[in-house]
């Protein structure tokens, strides 16, 4: 008799069981987020006395040049977007026939070291805020802002050109069609930690920077 009701019993708490797992829920709920980016920009303008020019190459071409002569040029890189930006120039320079100019580079500092030299031939490069470095051949040299510049602000690339006042007809002969190119380039703040790195890692053109 104890045997019967016993399985009765566990009969219906097995039954129970099985109502009572059959009703259980969860208190659940499952909302999505989903994260819009707005996109900022990265744009600079470069400017040459003024007018906006995508690459400025200057050509020394004018048969009015002569030694002593100061030649603005006063070159500007702003920053027109919206974004925080690194930036910095890459100028180099050529001669249109072929010609050597590592000599007249030398003799515009009246010096052996190309760095001094060009800084007598490109006045106006800066050095507070900047790192400036000359390639070996001094036929490239890089402009870098330290500081990001925010929307609206400038950074200087150089402003004029001054030919040495001792320079003689063999000089400006080779002078004379020497072309100076300066190309611009930015990339955002956000995310790198200074502006070399920055450069570097956006533009092949950084990838041989010399050793500061």
């Amino acid at each position: 008799m104890k045997k019967k009701v016993f399985i009765i019993a566990l009969a219906v708490c097995l039954a129970v069981l099985s109502i009572a797992g059959s009703s259980i829920a969860y208190f659940t709920d499952t909302e999505q987020y989903t994260n819009v980016f707005t996109a900022g920009n990265v744009d600079i303008s470069l400017t040459a006395n003024g007018d906006t020019v995508n690459e400025a190459t200057l050509s020394m071409t004018d048969d009015s040049v002569y030694p002593g002569q100061t030649i603005e040029k006063n070159v500007v890189i702003t920053n027109t977007g919206s974004e925080n930006a690194y930036v910095g120039a890459v100028i180099t320079l050529t001669h249109a026939d072929g010609k050597d100019i590592n000599t007249i580079i030398n003799k515009a500092g009246d010096t052996d070291s190309i760095p001094v030299a060009i800084t007598a031939l490109l006045t106006g490069l800066p050095t507070t805020g900047y790192d400036v470095r000359v390639s070996d051949n001094g036929l490239t040299i890089y402009v870098i802002k330290n500081d990001a510049i925010a929307k609206n602000e400038t950074a200087n690339v150089f402003e004029d050109v001054e030919i040495p006042t001792t320079w003689d007809n063999a000089e400006m002969a080779v002078f004379h069609n020497l072309k100076l190119s300066v190309v611009a380039y930015a990339t955002q703040e956000a995310g790198f930690s200074d502006a070399v790195t920055a450069l570097q890692a956006a533009f092949d053109a950084f990838d041989t920077l010399p050793n500061a």
